[in-house]
Formats: structure tokens, C-alpha cells, sequence
């Protein structure tokens, strides 16, 4: 397991966070109260949350639906939709797969 670099932290923690006031100072920062790390759960939930809440899932889990399959980590063989489900809810995987997916929007 990677840890996370700087910049995906930053990444993360900003998508995050979301709660504002009228001048833009952060009231309520998910930094000052948590670590980001690539093997906690509560992590995993909170960005599933918010990929949820910012109407984001379905193109996420259709994005890592194709990294998935093309990366065949069962071999050649037929997968099921469990497999992907146990891949995907590894948090060593889900929150890196985030920064990726995120990174990836920033650049389009």
C-alpha cells in the first residue's frame, strides 16, 4: 500500500470539505479533524458520501468499472459483479481510485 502524496491529500480533503461561509473561510474542515489515509474505512465512506451527495457515483463506479475489467485481476476467466465489489471496497484501492478519478476531471 502507497501512502498518499501531498497533493492527493489536498485533493481529497478538498472535495471534502464543503461547508463555507459568505467569505470563504472554512468553518467546519475535514483536515483539522482527520487524516486521510489509504487504509481507513471511515475515509472510504466519507468520500463514497460525498461522490454520492455531488452526483458523482455513477460515472465513478462506471470509471472504475473499466479499470477494472481491462486490468483482468482474475485472469481471463468470467468475474462477477462480487469480484468487482470486493476489489472496489478495498480502501487501499477505493481512495486512490478517488484522487485518480478527481485528478482526471480537474484535467478536462
Amino acid at each position: 500500500m502507497n501512502p498518499l502524496s501531498d497533493e492527493s491529500k489536498k485533493r481529497l480533503t478538498e472535495f471534502l470539505e464543503e461547508r463555507w461561509l459568505s467569505n470563504q473561510e472554512c468553518i467546519d474542515s475535514y483536515a483539522s479533524n482527520r487524516e486521510l489515509s489509504p487504509d481507513d474505512w471511515q475515509s472510504l465512506g466519507d468520500l463514497k458520501n460525498k461522490l454520492v451527495e455531488r452526483g458523482m457515483w455513477d460515472g465513478f463506479e462506471a470509471w472504475t468499472f473499466k479499470k477494472w475489467d481491462s486490468m483482468k485481476p482474475f485472469g481471463d476467466y468470467s468475474r462477477s459483479l462480487g469480484q468487482y465489489a470486493d476489489w472496489l471496497i478495498n480502501s487501499a484501492i477505493f481512495i486512490p481510485l478517488v484522487d485518480e478519478f478527481l485528478k482526471e476531471k480537474e484535467e478536462t
